[in-house]
């Protein structure tokens, strides 16, 4: 239950990368990668939901504990990519080969972290 009030809390901060998904703009590296297609969430190949590959989002609890994000990310073995919407939340970056299950749980653990997420695929469908 958490879970979802929390990605219900994110949502409207997902809102303008959705909403310019039509493409009218040139993509940023390395935020905007081309991912492979994943298999749909539920399906008999995975029951993991899709997220894009060595990327995790981290919050913070407050102002005053991001301003040590550089040192926390490095520590990890990662890099800001950029801070997401108005709240405390970034998308941190690693380097190919990183174990990204172990940045996370050291990133959780860190002083100051609220939580770390992979950043994972929104999809819409049609009826």
């Amino acid at each position: 239950m958490k879970r979802f009030l929390l990605w219900l809390f994110l949502l409207p901060a997902f809102a303008p990368l959705v909403a310019d998904a039509g493409g009218s703009r040139k993509p940023k590296a390395p935020t905007e990668q081309v991912v492979k297609e994943a298999p749909v969430m539920g399906s008999s190949q995975d029951s993991r939901p899709a997220a894009v590959p060595l990327q995790l989002l981290v919050a913070f609890k407050d102002a005053k504990a991001a301003t040590k994000r550089a040192e926390i990310f490095k520590a990890a073995g990662g890099h800001e990519v950029e801070k997401v919407g108005s709240s405390e939340l970034y998308l941190v970056a690693f380097p190919e080969g990183s174990d990204l299950k172990a940045a996370q749980d050291k990133l959780a653990k860190s002083e100051g972290v609220r939580y770390a997420e992979p950043n994972l695929i929104m999809r819409t469908f049609k009826n």
